[in-house]
C-alpha cells in the first residue's frame, strides 16, 4: 500500500489503497475511512466488499478501529 496521502476538506488525509477495489472505503484509488492503512505487511483488517456491507456496520467498525488505535471513532 502507498503511503502517499491527500488532503481533502477538513484537513482529513486519505492515504493511496487500490488492495481491494471492491472495498466499501475505496474511492478513485484512496481509502475514505482510515487515515493510515500500514498494517505492517498485512491485509487490511478493516476491508468490507461494498456490496455486503450495510452502512450501519461500516459506522460500527470505523467507530470501534478508531477506539482501538486511539481514535475518537468520530468524525472531525
Amino acid at each position: 500500500m502507498d503511503k502517499k496521502t491527500v488532503k481533502k476538506r477538513g484537513g482529513k488525509a486519505f492515504p493511496s489503497c487500490n488492495t481491494h477495489q471492491d472495498c466499501f472505503a475505496h474511492k478513485d484509488g484512496r481509502c475514505v475511512c482510515l487515515s493510515d492503512n500500514d498494517f505492517g505487511g498485512r491485509d487490511c483488517p478493516f476491508y468490507k466488499s461494498s456490496s455486503k456491507t450495510s452502512m450501519d456496520e461500516i459506522r460500527a467498525a470505523c467507530r470501534l478501529y478508531a477506539q482501538l488505535h486511539g481514535g475518537s471513532g468520530k468524525e472531525a
